[in-house]
């Protein structure tokens, strides 16, 4: 079984799933030994490698028939132990590291019911201590059996119950490696931080983006926090912290060592939003055209569409912030350094999109707003995720 796209293909057969894209293939198997390889186009030698694809994801509730792709990931995952999947299947990517782990040594199972996103940054140890993958396979087994707080200190947070219990309170469905070693370093430099996070019940991506953001101790307060905690849409994407990041960017550009106040309310960050794109705004019509100009865009990651359209140039960048109200103006860097790109939307309805590399290996969804950052209608989301569903290699 398997699924056919312009740029992806998907298929599972004879016990191993095969994931084909135009600059690189894998092939995994759980049987009889888990394996994982690569194979990137030019080379002939597979390659070990350690998949950040989602592979696993919880059973859905909603009555769409799955489409090719959804069957051939759900005939992977029935070749793994029930209780391993079970355990993995609410991280958002990097899941292979953990399967492996669980495979290698059953007793970590304990670490994963107890602290799962500490056994998620244990199994991944790579992403922290910059190791080969055989090394981090072999270490993740040997801490494995260690005290929580001795895996954190090896890992570079504090070796500590109290940094223990805030990794326990991040959700896996708000974990991933990027965002962990944002927090490590963000603690390291000040600790802080600690005290902001140590009153609430939960740390989603929207609390664990909004900490790392620069000055965060400066600006947040543990009101905004709790209302970021409490805000189910904060849980896997960042939503307050996106709009403080956008703002902080745009504020860089022009005045990087301006006095901040603190912000109460999720409110507030955006009233401050609006404000600096409008300085902001100012400040980008008054840079020289000829120097705007010279920017010249990498191709656009994903193809467009007619109603989905690349923005190539720096000049294009600008224009739709004009006319959207909104701060893409500024993300000329961004673009140029293939963090992210910059879509214009015309249909169903006129939005500015941005999607971003994500930790899954695969381009997604971002940022969708209407004019001024206003919310979209549903079959906009709808039309825009089903066009990067055609180029997604993970679950």
């Amino acid at each position: 079984m398997g699924v056919a796209g312009q740029n992806v293909t998907v298929v599972f057969t004879d016990g191993v799933l095969r994931i084909s894209t135009p600059t690189v293939q894998a092939r995994l198997r759980w049987q009889p030994e888990p394996s994982a390889e690569e194979l990137p186009v030019g080379q002939r030698k597979w390659q070990p490698f350690r998949p950040a694809h989602r592979l696993l994801r919880p059973p859905s509730s909603t009555d769409t028939p799955p489409d090719t792709k959804a069957l051939a990931f759900a005939a992977f995952r029935e070749t793994i132990p029930a209780p391993l999947v079970t355990a993995v299947e609410r991280m958002a990517s990097h899941q292979w590291a953990m399967l492996v782990l669980l495979h290698d040594q059953p007793r970590s199972m304990d670490l994963c019911r107890t602290n799962p996103v500490l056994a998620y940054c244990m199994a991944n140890n790579e992403e922290f201590k910059a190791k080969p993958i055989a090394a981090a396979r072999t270490q993740a087994v040997w801490y494995s059996h260690r005290k929580q707080r001795v895996i954190l200190e090896w890992l570079g947070f504090p070796g500590t119950e109290a940094m223990a219990r805030l990794i326990r309170r991040i959700p896996p469905e708000s974990a991933s490696p990027s965002m962990l070693r944002r927090l490590q370093n963000a603690i390291a430099h000040d600790r802080t931080i600690t005290g902001l996070l140590a009153h609430l019940p939960t740390l989603n991506a929207g609390i664990l983006h909004l900490v790392t953001q620069p000055r965060a101790s400066e600006i947040l307060t543990r009101r905004l926090l709790k209302e970021v905690a409490e805000d189910p849409a904060e849980l896997a994407m960042p939503q307050a912290g996106d709009v403080l990041s956008d703002a902080l960017a745009m504020l860089h550009d022009m005045e990087p060592g301006r006095a901040l106040r603190r912000f109460a309310a999720v409110r507030q960050i955006t009233e401050f939003h609006d404000a600096i794109m409008t300085e902001h705004q100012a400040h980008l019509r008054q840079q020289r055209d000829q120097m705007v100009a010279r920017y010249q865009f990498p191709a656009p990651p994903v193809p467009g569409t007619p109603d989905i359209v690349p923005l190539t140039s720096a000049a294009q960048l600008r224009a739709e912030g004009e006319t959207q109200r909104n701060c893409v103006g500024s993300y000329t860097e961004q673009v140029m350094s293939r963090r992210c790109y910059i879509y214009r939307v015309l249909a169903p309805e006129r939005a500015t999109l941005e999607i971003v590399w994500g930790t899954d290996g695969c381009w997604r969804r971002r940022q969708l707003k209407g004019k001024r950052n206003c919310h979209v209608s549903v079959a906009t989301i709808r039309h825009v995720d089903e066009w990067l569903a055609r180029y997604r290699t993970s679950v």
